[in-house]
C-alpha cells in the first residue's frame, strides 16, 4: 500500500477525489477479513486523512475525507469484536 501513496504524493495534486480513492481502498483492504491487512490499511487510512488536512483547502472537503476514515476505523472496531 505504502508505495501507492508514494505514486500519488509525486504527482503533488491534493484533490479530494485522490483523497476519496485512498480511503475507499483503504476501507476495502480493512474489510476483508485479513488481520494484518487490515490493521495496515487503518495505519495508511490515517496517515492519509492527516496528510489530506494538511493540504486540501476546502473544509468541506476535509469533512468528506474525515467521514471516509471513520468508517475505515469502525471497520476495524468491528472486525477486533468478531
Amino acid at each position: 500500500m505504502k508505495w501507492f501513496e508514494i505514486i500519488i504524493s509525486w504527482t503533488f495534486v491534493p484533490t479530494i477525489e485522490i483523497e476519496v480513492r485512498l480511503q475507499k481502498a483503504f476501507t476495502s483492504l480493512a474489510s476483508i477479513g485479513h488481520a494484518a491487512m487490515r490493521d495496515a490499511a487503518i495505519h495508511h487510512a490515517r496517515l492519509a486523512l492527516a496528510r489530506a488536512e494538511n493540504v486540501l483547502e476546502l473544509p468541506e472537503d476535509i469533512e468528506v475525507v474525515r467521514k471516509l476514515a471513520k468508517f475505515a476505523n469502525s471497520v476495524n472496531r468491528m472486525s477486533s469484536r468478531e
